[in-house]
């Protein structure tokens, strides 16, 4: 059998879940022609790469990614770095001749997202992909399919919106996020990533933007041992963007939406119907079919709830 070993790089939040990722699976896929190894591991520093060795089984702990990336035993390089990183670890990745999972945005900057392409163009043979796991819900999957079949005719307008309440408390310790030198923005490049690419992914491509505005909630939050520090990345973006197709919308992304738990939702209306989808329902699309008849006393019009729910096609869906 085939054995794919992982080197992380990264050992924050994200690093930790997508290694939950790699360990989940086997239950997930029944009967996988390969296994999956983990590795290496590096943090930038040694009492957590050591602790990170320890608690998920990695065979080795480095505080050099170059000791990943050119470990010839590794076959995929796993990036969940902050933002301004991104760029170097995956061209020296590809240089390396390493399949690549990266924690999104693909970079920093437009600027270097560019570069990324363009070496990425000489490496065809490496399988790469972003973390934009939001394509992937039954649900959502659904939604492209009935936009694509026609059932609601020319999209009019949409809205989407990401929502947190990280960020409401004037009190938290500032982190990589709310700064551009180590994120390249703020709340429009972390969540705005994962709104943008929604909208992507069932719309199209985007036209351009007609109205854009920022707001730092905040100026200023306490560093962990809470010396006051300026915040330049905001923490609410508001987008009206305007669809190659025609189709115009708004995208919301904040943080400091107060009660909100991590909730993306999008909005769809088209000539012939609807669709709306949050992550607070995760295994529902909800379909407006304005093709149904509507009299009498209403007829069969209405949203339908249709359930999606661990309804992933062959070789998902086993668990």
């Amino acid at each position: 059998m085939k054995e794919y070993n992982v080197g992380v790089i990264g050992y924050g939040f994200m690093g930790k879940t997508h290694i939950l990722g790699y360990k989940t699976i086997p239950l997930f896929y029944a009967g996988l022609p390969y296994a999956l190894k983990l590795r290496g591991v590096c943090t930038a520093h040694e009492d957590t790469a050591e602790r990170a060795k320890e608690e998920q089984g990695f065979e080795y702990a480095t505080t050099n990614p170059d000791d990943i990336i050119n470990d010839p035993k590794i076959d995929i390089i796993n990036i969940c770095t902050p933002n301004n990183s991104h760029k170097e670890l995956i061209i020296k990745a590809l240089k390396a001749g390493k399949h690549i999972y990266c924690d999104k945005p693909l970079a920093a900057t437009p600027e270097e997202s560019e570069e990324v392409l363009e070496e990425l163009k000489k490496h065809p043979e490496l399988t790469t992909q972003v973390a934009l796991q939001n394509r992937f819900y039954p649900a959502v999957m659904r939604a492209k399919q009935l936009i694509d079949e026609g059932r609601i005719g020319r999209v009019y307008h949409f809205r989407c919106d990401y929502l947190h309440s990280s960020g409401t408390d004037p009190k938290k310790t500032i982190g990589w996020k709310q700064q551009k030198k180590f994120g390249g923005g703020g709340v429009q490049v972390d969540l705005g990533a994962h709104a943008f690419d929604l909208v992507h992914y069932l719309l199209g491509e985007f036209g351009n933007i007609k109205y854009q505005r920022k707001e730092i909630a905040y100026p200023q939050r306490p560093d962990k041992d809470g010396h006051m520090i300026d915040v330049d990345g905001e923490d609410l973006a508001m987008s009206v963007v305007k669809m190659k197709d025609g189709a115009v919308g708004d995208i919301l992304v904040s943080k400091v939406t107060t009660g909100a738990m991590d909730q993306l939702d999008i909005n769809i209306w088209g000539e012939k119907g609807a669709l709306r989808f949050s992550t607070i329902k995760p295994g529902v699309l909800e379909f407006y079919d304005a093709t149904k008849p509507q009299n009498p006393l209403g007829g069969e019009a209405g949203y339908t709830q249709i359930d999606c729910g661990q309804k992933y096609e062959a070789p998902g869906g086993t668990f």
